[in-house]
């Protein structure tokens, strides 16, 4: 599924390229947050964990949720009646029940510990497609067409000699 939407998210963005003014940059970036703004709404539809209802003290909704998706809905099943059992007392069994974000600073080997944790989430984002799919601009850049090469040039403000931040592909 990554590859497709990568795939697709290339394409879009060398379709875009010819477009003058800033919605060449615009379409696709909107285009990209789409799927992320039904994501947002529709996890409002996902009922709530049962461990953090325990953890909170909400045990019958808690309950209840284990039911309906795992025996639809049949409280008397032996399968989540063991279930809940097992998440009160791996909850009640938890030491960090209730841990503060201090915590990832306190030690020099906790600040370790988080620090490679972040480490591994950002080399891993800055790693093979995720990196040359954030670099695409530079690819369309050395693309010829008609003899010439796209460049990156400023645009020349209406009034006068003046740049201004955005930039728009024009030939060589």
């Amino acid at each position: 599924m990554y590859y497709f939407g990568a795939f697709l998210g290339g394409w879009i963005t060398y379709g875009t390229l010819r477009i003058n003014g800033n919605w060449a940059w615009r379409l696709p970036s909107l285009m990209q947050a789409a799927p992320s703004l039904v994501h947002v709404f529709l996890v409002l539809l996902l009922p709530e964990s049962p461990r953090w209802l325990v953890s909170r003290g909400k045990d019958e909704q808690a309950f209840k949720i284990l039911a309906k998706y795992h025996a639809n809905g049949d409280e008397q099943d032996e399968f989540v009646r063991h279930e809940f059992a097992e998440l009160k007392a791996s909850i009640a069994n938890d030491s960090s029940g209730k841990g503060r974000w201090a915590q990832l600073f306190n030690t020099k080997s906790a600040r370790k510990r988080t620090a490679i944790s972040m480490a591994c989430g950002v080399f891993s984002q800055w790693s093979g497609t995720s990196l040359t799919g954030m670099s695409i601009i530079l690819v369309q850049l050395c693309i010829a067409d008609s003899g010439g090469v796209y460049r990156l040039l400023p645009q020349r403000h209406s009034q006068g000699n003046r740049y201004h931040r955005p930039m728009v592909f024009q030939q060589t």
